[in-house]
C-alpha cells in the first residue's frame, strides 16, 4: 500500500513538474511553411533595400505588401523568448546595391512560382489576390498568390536591370509555351489580340523617331497568337478594338495581355510560361536586353 502511494505521488509530482515547465519548443515547420517563410524573409530584405533603390521607386512599399500577403516573417516569440529559449537569428537587412536587389528579385520570382495554392492554404495565407488599382499585374481576375508575386517581382527586376544598364536574366520565352493554355481557353486569345491592336494604334500616334518602339511587344503578342492558332485554338479574335485611352501606357496594355492568361495557368509549366511572357513583354516595352545566359535566374534561386 505504501509502495502504491509512493508511486502515485511520484507520477503526480512528475506531471506537476511538466505542467509547471512545459516544453515550448515550436513544432518543426512543414515544407510549405519553410517555403512561405523564405519568401517572406527575402521580400522583407528587398523592402529594406531603400538605400540601393532610386528615390522614386515603389519597390520598397510593394515588397512590404508582399511580406503582408505572405503572412509576415514568423518569429516564435515576437515580444522576446522565454527563459531558456531563443528566437532564431534572421537576416532581414537590405541589400547594398541595385545589382544585389536585382538578383534577389529574380530569385524571389523563381521561388514564388513554386508557391502553389495548396501551399498558401496549408500555411494559412490567402491563396488568391484580388487586383488593386495600383497593381495592374494582378488585373481584375483572381490570380494565385505565388504567380501574382512572381509577375510583380519580374517586372521590377527588368526595370532595375534597365536602370543599371544591365542585361536582364529573363527566362527563355517561346510562343509555343502558351499554345496549350490558349487552346483550352480560346477567350483569352481575344484579350491578346486586343492588346496587340491597342499597341498598334498607340504606335501609330507616336512621333516618327519613336514609331518602332512598340514593334517588339507587338511582335511578341503576334507570335503567341499565331502559335495558338497553329495549335488549333478557336479563332475568336475581334476584327477591330476601341483605341486605347491616352492615359493607357504600353506597360498597362501588355499587363492586360498577361492578366488574361495568369488565372488560367493550370500547371507549373504554364505558370512558368506566363512569367516568361511577362518578362519578355517587359523587355520589349523598356527596350532592355536579355542576358546571354538565361539560366542565371535558376542558378540564383539555388
Amino acid at each position: 500500500m505504501i509502495l502504491i502511494v509512493l508511486c502515485v505521488g511520484a507520477v503526480l509530482l512528475s506531471l506537476g513538474a511538466r505542467l509547471e515547465h512545459p516544453d515550448l519548443t515550436p513544432a518543426p515547420a512543414s515544407e510549405a511553411e519553410q517555403e512561405r517563410q523564405n519568401l517572406a524573409v527575402l521580400a522583407q530584405r528587398i523592402s529594406s533595400s531603400t538605400a540601393a533603390l532610386p528615390a522614386d521607386s515603389a519597390l520598397s512599399t510593394d515588397a512590404q505588401e508582399w511580406v503582408t500577403d505572405l503572412g509576415g516573417v514568423w518569429v516564435p516569440w515576437p515580444q522576446g523568448a522565454p527563459e531558456g529559449y531563443t528566437n532564431p537569428q534572421l537576416d532581414l537587412t537590405g541589400f547594398a546595391s541595385s545589382a544585389d536587389v536585382s538578383a534577389a528579385l529574380w530569385k524571389f520570382s523563381q521561388a514564388a512560382q513554386s508557391f502553389s495554392d495548396a501551399d498558401a492554404t496549408a500555411t494559412g495565407v490567402s491563396s488568391e489576390q484580388e487586383a488593386t488599382a495600383s497593381d495592374s499585374s494582378r488585373g481584375a481576375a483572381h490570380i494565385p498568390l505565388g504567380l501574382s508575386l512572381a509577375l510583380s517581382a519580374t517586372k521590377y527586376a527588368v526595370a532595375i536591370d534597365n536602370e543599371r544598364h544591365a542585361s536582364a536574366s529573363c527566362p527563355t520565352f517561346s510562343p509555343d509555351q502558351l499554345a496549350a493554355l490558349l487552346t483550352a481557353h480560346p477567350a483569352a486569345l481575344e484579350q491578346l489580340e486586343s492588346a496587340r491592336q491597342s499597341l498598334e494604334l498607340k504606335q501609330a500616334g507616336l512621333n516618327s523617331d519613336q514609331r518602332t518602339s512598340l514593334t517588339p511587344a507587338i511582335t511578341t503578342l503576334a507570335g503567341v497568337i499565331d502559335a495558338a492558332l497553329t495549335a488549333g485554338t478557336a479563332d475568336v479574335r475581334p476584327l477591330l478594338v476601341q483605341p486605347p485611352a491616352d492615359s493607357a501606357s504600353s506597360t498597362h496594355i501588355t499587363d492586360v495581355a498577361v492578366t488574361a492568361l495568369a488565372p488560367l495557368a493550370a500547371n507549373s509549366e504554364q505558370v512558368a510560361a506566363v512569367v516568361s511572357l511577362q518578362c519578355q513583354l517587359a523587355l520589349d516595352v523598356t527596350g532592355s536586353s536579355r542576358a546571354a545566359d538565361s539560366s542565371n535566374q535558376s542558378k540564383q534561386a539555388q
